[in-house]
């Protein structure tokens, strides 16, 4: 069963003139629409004891069934002689159900529907495919493949989602370390018979805590720095760059391609 606008393998037809005496002359051959003849190497003229061959092909320009005779005249023969063909064409139809136009903000994703539709009792295995992404965006299909008969409709849901900044920024919320210092020194103050020797140990504590502060805001700053560097649309590592896309969608089976487009708008 060859694709909608597909060639079939061809098939083989061979004319023997099994006759002993007249020639078969002004042979004609013709076909139905839906079929072409390809390496006919049969002569105008075929001898008696002769053999020729030619070879048919099924094209059709529309799924489903098809059928039709090859026939074959001579001015020779009283009456043409004909061969039963037949063949089947596969097409399926693909739409878009809901929204085609959607608009999200980076790190988010958009959902789109496909509905496909076998033909004329048509049937067979589809894969998907997203075309054109941006930078850093990721096309999902739920499911991956699908296979189908005759009659049956399928319904496939596309996610396309969009890429984040890889940056991330720690909410401003209690300092641990920054406290440490502090908290040492209150509980030392009470105790001045060992003010020396506590002393010695405060020194240490209190660089320790100021380090670790000052670790703690470094990192913190690093995080929120990376975010600012991608803001203002500028397409940073990991980001889908602003912009409106026209992505399309495509489905194919058995050598054949369908496709929609939809339009994707990231703010």
């Amino acid at each position: 069963m060859p694709c909608v606008g597909l060639a079939s393998s061809p098939a083989t037809l061979t004319v023997t003139n099994s006759g002993t005496v007249s020639t078969l002359a002004n042979l004609v051959f013709s076909v139905p629409l839906g079929f072409q003849l390809v390496s006919n190497v049969c002569p105008n003229a075929l001898a008696p004891g002769a053999s020729c061959t030619t070879e048919v092909e099924f094209v059709p320009a529309t799924a489903g069934a098809q059928a039709g005779n090859l026939t074959l005249t001579s001015s020779t023969l009283a009456s043409g002689v004909s061969v039963p063909l037949q063949g089947a064409g596969v097409d399926f139809s693909l739409a878009l159900s809901g929204a085609g136009s959607q608009t999200v903000v980076a790190g988010t994703a958009a959902s789109y529907k496909l509905v496909l539709t076998p033909l004329n009792g048509s049937s067979g295995t589809f894969a998907f495919a997203c075309d054109a992404l941006p930078t850093n965006a990721l096309c999902l299909f739920n499911p991956p493949a699908q296979t189908l008969t005759g009659g049956v409709t399928g319904n496939v849901t596309v996610s396309v989602s969009t890429g984040s900044p890889t940056s991330r920024l720690r909410p401003n919320g209690f300092n641990f370390w920054a406290v440490i210092p502090l908290a040492c020194g209150v509980l030392l103050l009470p105790m001045r018979r060992r003010r020396r020797q506590l002393l010695r140990m405060w020194v240490p504590l209190a660089l320790l805590g100021v380090l670790l502060g000052v670790a703690s805001c470094t990192s913190s700053g690093g995080g929120t720095g990376g975010g600012g560097g991608t803001s203002g649309g500028s397409g940073g590592a990991g980001q889908t760059p602003p912009g409106t896309y026209s992505i399309p969608l495509t489905v194919t089976s058995t050598g054949i391609l369908h496709s929609v487009t939809v339009t994707w708008v990231v703010d």
